[in-house]
């Protein structure tokens, strides 16, 4: 399982966050009261973990309008008085990524996708959550560079989702570049080296 982290705006914490909220809400198809407050309580952990790791107030406040908006899309007046699933939302603020909307942000992005790609991934939609956390972990490395702490843990969350598609030799590949970029940058000891350890040893 990920645990959480503080070490980036693209720490585990939000994949880790989402999936223990949405294991509680199992129910796919749900009013959207509850389902608008499902998504605004993992945006309050999400914009809390990025201003924790980050301390840069533009970042958390791009990362609060991405959300709002994407909560927005589940406004009853706009949804004429249906209900909405959360999975409906969430595909509108994945397709609001791939148009372009933080295309300028590649940080903001790789958190947000990684964010999308957990919840995906906590409803059981392994198929949706893949390239959200593949695209994550390529912004990342583009960002930050192929040796960051960061790319790690996208790697492993990616790698848990191909090992829930059925793919275990491209997790285990996955997991154990994950694992020698985070000895390499977080230490032998550091909890995250750890983490994808545990990850690696049950493929």
């Amino acid at each position: 399982n990920i645990m959480p982290s503080t070490s980036t705006v693209s720490s585990p914490s939000a994949m880790y966050g989402v999936r223990k909220l949405a294991q509680r809400n199992k129910t796919l198809v749900i009013g959207v009261s509850a389902g608008v407050a499902m998504l605004i309580a993992g945006a309050a952990v999400s914009t809390w973990q990025a201003v924790r790791a980050t301390h840069e107030a533009s970042k958390s406040a791009a990362i609060t309008e991405f959300l709002r908006q994407m909560l927005t899309s589940a406004d009853p007046s706009e949804m004429k008085g249906r209900d909405v699933t959360v999975k409906e939302v969430l595909d509108e603020a994945a397709r609001k990524l791939d148009q372009g909307s933080l295309d300028a942000q590649p940080e903001i992005e790789a958190y947000v996708r990684t964010t999308l790609g957990g919840t995906f991934f906590a409803l059981g939609d392994f198929e949706a959550a893949e390239p959200q956390l593949r695209r994550a972990a390529e912004l990342s490395r583009a960002n930050l560079g192929p040796e960051h702490r960061a790319v790690a843990l996208h790697l492993s969350d990616l790698a848990m989702v191909l090992r829930a598609r059925g793919n275990p030799a491209k997790a285990e590949s996955l997991f154990r570049e994950a694992l020698v970029i985070s000895r390499k940058t977080a230490g032998p000891a550091d909890t995250i080296t750890a983490v994808i350890l545990n990850n690696l040893g049950i493929i």
